[in-house]
């Protein structure tokens, strides 16, 4: 027989940079199980001004979200952010930050449809990374690190410098000058 039962509700909010937040209901009985489910999600107070900041943010699948992270850190040059790790060892969410930009990835999820594009044959998926201060800089870091460089720093017809590598589970990756929030070059008006 069951004991009685009691919902718990709390508010989440989906991080400082999401406009959202949660109302989480947790039933919890005496058998000491519990389920939760979403029962609300509303705007934040200051989703306005929360609203005027938010950017996309590339979500990663990797197959070891783990060495990832090391790569995205020790190689390209990204602050670690927040991780959480799952009770089977798996990333269930992670990010790491360039400038005001993230990177959110994770373990990847087959049987949920997100894959790494190593599982799928692909070779051209691809993330950019814009409004580098110093490419050669971190060009050489990268190598330095192991990275597996594609192709060397150059200049670009659209007045950026860009190097090109791939990370380990076979996405190419784009780090250049060039910021979509600069002043276009006179040539690309035409």
């Amino acid at each position: 027989m069951r004991g009685p039962s009691r919902y718990t509700t709390q508010r989440a909010v989906l991080g400082s940079h999401h406009p959202c937040y949660l109302s989480l209901r947790t039933l919890e009985d005496s058998s000491q199980t519990s389920s939760t489910s979403i029962s609300h999600i509303a705007p934040s107070p200051d989703a306005d001004q929360i609203q005027a900041s938010m950017s996309v943010c590339p979500y990663l699948y990797y197959n070891d979200a783990k060495a990832a992270k090391i790569w995205l850190t020790n190689v390209c040059g990204f602050e670690p952010g927040f991780m959480k790790e799952m009770d089977d060892g798996t990333i269930g969410h992670a990010e790491v930050k360039h400038g005001a930009g993230f990177i959110y990835f994770a373990t990847a999820k087959p049987t949920e449809g997100m894959k790494s594009p190593i599982d799928v044959g692909a070779e051209t998926a691809s993330v950019c990374v814009a409004a580098v201060k110093d490419v050669d800089g971190l060009h050489d870091r990268a190598k330095a690190a192991g990275g597996n460089i594609t192709k060397a720093p150059y200049n670009t017809c659209y007045g950026s410098r860009e190097f090109e590598m791939k990370d380990p589970e076979g996405r190419v990756w784009f780090f250049g000058s060039y910021s979509p929030t600069d002043n276009c070059p006179e040539d690309s008006k035409k």
